[in-house]
């Protein structure tokens, strides 16, 4: 069988998962687990990452700064800080793919200045993701310095 077209994040996480892991607690079989795995993926991609693509994609088509945009980006933070507040992680007490998908949000709000220590329940969870994610430095990491990069170019223009 070939592999499907998949061109979004979380749906290659979820397939990769599915069809090659070995951890089910990154991306669990039990349905009811998966399904509030599921919910956190998307509530990262409707809910938190949206507000910041609303504001980036004008500033990368060279559309200019828009500061209520800028403004609105941690807009839904308190969401994710409340789904932290009786969990470890964002689908419970062990790390998931929405942990993965999640964390490179909230890397991205970091690179333009959202202040994550006003959720110290965020702020808890994304140091811990920071420290124990495989690669986490390897791979995010290095895009966030990039992003930073192009961040700065872009919104002196």
């Amino acid at each position: 069988m070939v592999c499907p077209l998949l061109n979004f994040s979380r749906a290659i996480m979820t397939y990769l998962a599915s069809k090659y892991g070995t951890n089910y607690s990154l991306y669990p079989k039990d349905v009811q687990k998966k399904a509030i795995v599921d919910q956190r993926l998307f509530f990262d991609m409707e809910i938190i990452f949206q507000p910041f693509k609303d504001y980036f994609l004008p500033l990368v088509l060279k559309k200019g700064h828009d500061e209520v945009k800028f403004q609105e980006i941690p807009r839904n933070l308190p969401f994710l800080e409340k789904i932290l507040e009786n969990s470890e992680f964002v689908a419970g007490d062990s790390i998931t793919i929405a942990d993965v998908a999640l964390v490179t949000t909230v890397s991205n709000y970091e690179v333009v200045g959202v202040d994550l220590s006003k959720f110290p329940n965020i702020h808890r969870w994304y140091t811990t993701c920071q420290k124990i994610l495989p690669g986490y430095d390897e791979i995010n990491l290095k895009g966030t310095v990039e992003l930073k990069e192009l961040w700065e170019d872009l919104k002196s223009k």
